[in-house]
């Protein structure tokens, strides 16, 4: 049974999360926003994996490829 209390640091959003995805080999995932941010993280810190990369519209999907470690919105 859960705590209820966080494991991590919060992200860094500043809208609502509308999607995430991990990448093939579970050391990435991408958190996507409500304001067309897509940001990556590194699973085992949770801290930034590279910069945000903004969107066209409110990031809604998330998907890994099976080949790389690569991340599509």
């Amino acid at each position: 049974m859960g705590s209820g209390q966080f494991v991590g640091v919060p992200l860094g959003h500043d809208g609502a999360v509308m999607a995430a995805a991990f990448s093939a080999s579970g050391r990435v995932f991408v958190t996507g926003d409500q304001a067309g941010l897509l940001y990556p993280w590194h699973s085992d810190t949770g801290r930034p994996a590279g910069p945000s990369q903004e969107m066209d519209g409110p990031v809604v999907f998330c998907q890994s490829t099976r080949q790389r470690d690569f991340i599509m919105s």
